[in-house]
């Protein structure tokens, strides 16, 4: 079993097909880094490899229904706004 620490891209809105990543990942932690907000994941690269929908919503946006809590985020400045930001992580889980 080897098992790594990965970051993937989280798109904002709704989830849209993601990067491959093992279908037992289990994430880790949620942050902003410049504009981009990432997820870390838990993998294991012996593991096939799925895609998974993972997005990510403002506070008061609808979560389409069956999509799990991976974290939370502040960005302070509002990811270029000017006012604050906090954003909420789903995992939408396995597509094909």
């Amino acid at each position: 079993m080897a098992r790594v620490v990965h970051k993937y891209p989280v798109p904002a809105g709704t989830p849209v097909s993601g990067s491959a990543m093992s279908r037992e990942a289990e994430f880790v932690h949620v942050d902003v880094i410049g504009s981009q907000v990432w997820v870390w994941a838990l993998v294991d690269l012996n593991e096939l490899a799925c895609r998974r929908l993972v997005g990510y919503f403002a506070t008061g946006e609808e979560i389409p229904t069956g999509y799990e809590h991976v974290g939370s985020f502040i960005v302070p400045d509002g990811l270029g706004a000017g006012s604050p930001f906090v954003g909420h992580v789903f995992d939408g889980g396995e597509r094909d």
